[in-house]
Formats: structure tokens, sequence, C-alpha cells
């Protein structure tokens, strides 16, 4: 669709940077343009992301990829359960999730 915006107005409403818009026009690749940037800059032009990502990313769409599920961990099942077991002390759960709370929070 064109609506007649300049580069900037695109640039406001993709949310990036009209420096970035200009360098994908000079033909600047030296540095991959990013996947959210690209998707920003389709969705206000209103058009599909899959042809930008095949021309920029070959072989990706775009798109989230499944992934498959992980194996279970034994400790993993241990804790669980633990946590699905009417005969531990709610205490006991209550340090198995913050520990697991804590855990997963470092890793951000």
């Amino acid at each position: 669709m064109n609506r007649g915006w300049s580069i900037p107005r695109i640039a406001k409403e993709a949310g990036i940077a009209p420096a970035t818009i200009y360098r994908w026009l000079d033909g600047d690749w030296e540095t991959s343009p990013k996947g959210d940037a690209v998707e920003s800059f389709c969705d206000a032009v209103d058009q599909p992301t899959g042809p930008a990502f095949q021309i920029l990313f070959p072989g990706k769409t775009g798109e989230a990829v499944p992934t498959a599920p992980l194996a279970p961990d034994p400790d993993f099942e241990t804790l669980q359960r633990k946590l699905m077991d009417p005969t531990v002390a709610d205490q006991e759960k209550f340090h198995i999730r913050e520990t697991i709370r804590t855990l997963a929070l470092r890793g951000r």
C-alpha cells in the first residue's frame, strides 16, 4: 500500500531510526538488518514479512520455529513429584519454588 509517507514518517510508525532506512536504501548491508526492525518496517508499510525475510535472510521466514520439547531431566522430575506429593511439607514446597524462581531469574 502506497501511503505517500516520507522516510521519517515510516521510521516513526515503525519505531526505528530514519538512518536505518536510509542505510537500507543505500545498500549498506555490512551489518545485517535486525529481524525485529525488518518486521516493524513491514508492519508499518502494511507488507508481509515473509518476502523480506526470504530476501534478507535466505532460509528464514521470520516466523517462529517450533522447538522440540526438552527431554525431562531426572532432577526436575523429582522436584515436580515433590511439589505434587501431598505428603511433602508446605515449607519444603515453598523452598523448592523459591529456589526455582531464583535460578530462573539469574539467566535474565
